[in-house]
């Protein structure tokens, strides 16, 4: 299935585009929690290339917004869903990182609250997810704890 995407991209690399355009979806990774409760949380799951992600990605931390810089894709997993999907356009090793928000005030404004401890229900590797072309991968995960 053919599509054209854009996407919004924040670099830490000023002279790199923040925008891209994608003409086939090639691969997937998709998933769930099992253990998101239905709250006022959200789960903001990120793949970059191994080695991208230095832990240090949180930049502009005002006003209760984080931005992660140097993401190959991302995916909202509301509490009420937990599943999600990313959308991967090139072949490569990523690793998977989950950061969570939270809402207690019940405004409509989420406040970052820090990365998550996730495992794979089945024992898989979130920092070598290995893919290749046209290739879905599912991987379903659980929270252990707040980093």
């Amino acid at each position: 299935m053919s599509a054209i995407q854009l996407f919004d991209y924040q670099y830490s690399d000023p002279e790199k585009h923040n925008l891209k355009v994608v003409s086939d979806i090639e691969s997937t990774v998709s998933g769930s929690i099992n253990n998101i409760e239905n709250t006022s949380y959200i789960i903001l799951v990120m793949a970059y290339k191994i080695g991208e992600y230095k832990g240090n990605e949180i930049k502009g931390y005002r006003s209760n917004k984080a931005a992660f810089t140097d993401t190959i894709a991302s995916s909202i997993i509301y509490s009420t869903s937990s599943s999600y999907m990313l959308n991967i356009f090139e072949e490569g090793e990523y690793e998977l990182h989950f950061a969570s928000f939270y809402d207690p005030n019940n405004d409509g404004e989420f406040e970052y609250t820090g990365m998550l401890d996730i495992e794979t229900v089945h024992g898989s590797n979130l920092k070598n997810v290995v893919i290749t072309s046209k290739h879905n991968v599912t991987l379903n995960v659980e929270i252990k704890g707040i980093l």
